[in-house]
C-alpha cells in the first residue's frame, strides 16, 4: 500500500459535505431484486428491492457519488420489500414513484420491471441514525425514514430527530446483513 500522509486524508474527508437530516429530492440510479431463498445463509430472507439513489437537487446533489468516489462506498441505499405482508406498502411505494415520474408506470404484469425504476425521481425524507461503531465510538449516518413525492420535498419542512439504534458493527455487509427482510 502507498503510505498516505495524514493531512492528505484530513482534506478529503473535510472536503466531503455530510448530509443532513431533511428531505431532498433524489434520483433512483440503481434497483436489485431481492427474492426470497437469494441469500443460502438466511434461505428465508428476501422478496425485496435495493434501491439506491442520490441526491439530484440542491446543495447536495451528487452526494453518494462523490462519496462514492472519494472512499468506493454507496451510502444511499434503502429497501422495499414486495412480500404478501407488505404489498400495501410496495403498493404505495409504487404510487409515490408515479406521482413524482407522471410517464412512468409500474406494470404490474411484467417480470424484472423493477428495472424501470432506475431513473426515477423521488422525494427522501432523512433522518440521522446513530450506532455504536467497532471501535466503541458513537458514529451516525443518514437513513431514509420516509419516502415522499418529488414535488413535496419543498412544502416538507420538519427535520426528523435522531434515532438512536444500537448496531455492534460498523461495516456495511453486516449492517445489510441485520436489514428484517
Amino acid at each position: 500500500m502507498k503510505m498516505i500522509r495524514n493531512e492528505e486524508a484530513q482534506n478529503s474527508m473535510s472536503e466531503h459535505k455530510k448530509l443532513e437530516p431533511g428531505a431532498y429530492v433524489g434520483t433512483i440510479t440503481n434497483v436489485e431484486d431481492c427474492p426470497k431463498g437469494f441469500n443460502p445463509r438466511k434461505p428465508d430472507a428476501g422478496d425485496y428491492l435495493k434501491i439506491e439513489y442520490d441526491i439530484s437537487e440542491g446543495p447536495y446533489a451528487g452526494n453518494y457519488k462523490d462519496l462514492f468516489d472519494r472512499y468506493g462506498f454507496w451510502g444511499g441505499v434503502f429497501y422495499r420489500s414486495y412480500k404478501e405482508d407488505n404489498i400495501n406498502m410496495f403498493i404505495n411505494f409504487i404510487g409515490t414513484v408515479e406521482k413524482s415520474n407522471p410517464r412512468f408506470s409500474w406494470d404490474w404484469s411484467a417480470e424484472e420491471d423493477e428495472k424501470k425504476l432506475i431513473g426515477c425521481k423521488i422525494g427522501v425524507v432523512l433522518e440521522a441514525e446513530k450506532y455504536l461503531g467497532m471501535d466503541g465510538s458513537e458514529k451516525q449516518k443518514m437513513k431514509v425514514k420516509k419516502v415522499i413525492a418529488a414535488d413535496e420535498v419543498k412544502k416538507y419542512g420538519k427535520k426528523p430527530e435522531p434515532a438512536v439504534i444500537v448496531v455492534s458493527s460498523d461495516s456495511p455487509e453486516q449492517i445489510e446483513e441485520d436489514f428484517p427482510a
